[in-house]
């Protein structure tokens, strides 16, 4: 078994002396993804500084299109729920260029107010926008899930049944 020992939180000044499940001493279970977040954050930040213009060609706006994809785009797969949606859909890195296009026509739209945004603000943001608006991966993810299917009246609601059932119609 091990040992247990207090690591300090230099942020809070706080000590932990049990571990969680995990074996680390963080104060938060989202307290790691949170710093990711911030980190990718202010990459994009900086790459969006760097950029003059958003609406003219330049090897900054080329390198800012990287820094989104690499900082916002899906690379493992995660559940998503698209907003409006009451259930979440599996996105995966084939989804990645929808989340892509999504993230950058929307920086390009309000290119004024995410330069005013903090870090933060603008990772959440873009993310938010590719992964759950009405042109995000998460509503990609849900239109495959019910590709094939046809005849249904609008409004009507649908059922997954099992394949007895489905045979049994």
């Amino acid at each position: 078994m091990k040992a247990l020992t207090t690591q300090s939180n230099p942020v809070a000044g706080q000590s932990f002396s049990n571990p969680t499940e995990h074996g680390s001493f963080r104060k938060h279970p989202f307290e790691d993804q949170a710093d990711n977040q911030e980190k990718a954050g202010r990459v994009i930040h900086k790459a969006l500084q760097a950029c003059p213009s958003l609406g003219e060609e330049s090897p900054a706006r080329d390198v800012l299109w990287m820094t989104v994809q690499e900082e916002i785009c899906t690379t493992t797969p995660r559940m998503i729920q698209p907003f409006g949606s009451k259930r979440p859909f599996l996105v995966t890195q084939e989804h990645a260029t929808e989340e892509l296009i999504t993230a950058m026509t929307w920086l390009t739209a309000h290119e004024a107010e995410a330069r005013s945004y903090s870090p933060l603000h603008l990772f959440v943001m873009l993310r938010g926008v590719a992964t759950r608006s009405s042109s995000g991966s998460a509503r990609a993810a849900q239109a495959d899930s019910l590709c094939g299917i046809t005849d249904v009246p609008q409004g009507c609601l649908l059922k997954r049944g099992s394949a007895d059932e489905v045979d049994a119609a």
